[in-house]
C-alpha cells in the first residue's frame, strides 16, 4: 500500500455530555485548533440550538428529586 494512502488529517472528538454523564452530542473538528476555539465556535452555538428547539428540557435524577420534594 502506497503510503499516500496511509496518511489522514488529524481530527479531535469533544464529547458533550449532560449532567448525568450521557452523550449529548460531539463534535469533530481538525486536531490542535484548542479547547477555548472549539467552545466558541462549534460547541456553545450547538448547543443554543439545540436547547432552544426542546420545549421541555430532559430532567435530571437531581431535577426529578427536588420536583417531588416542592
Amino acid at each position: 500500500m502506497a503510503r499516500e494512502e496511509l496518511c489522514l488529517r488529524g481530527t479531535t472528538d469533544y464529547w458533550i455530555n449532560d449532567r448525568e454523564g450521557r452523550p449529548f452530542f460531539v463534535v469533530n473538528t481538525v486536531a490542535n485548533p484548542g479547547l477555548i476555539a472549539v467552545l466558541r465556535q462549534e460547541i456553545i452555538p450547538r448547543l443554543l440550538t439545540v436547547t432552544r428547539q426542546q420545549k421541555d428540557p430532559p430532567m435530571n435524577r437531581r431535577d426529578a428529586q427536588d420536583a417531588e420534594q416542592d
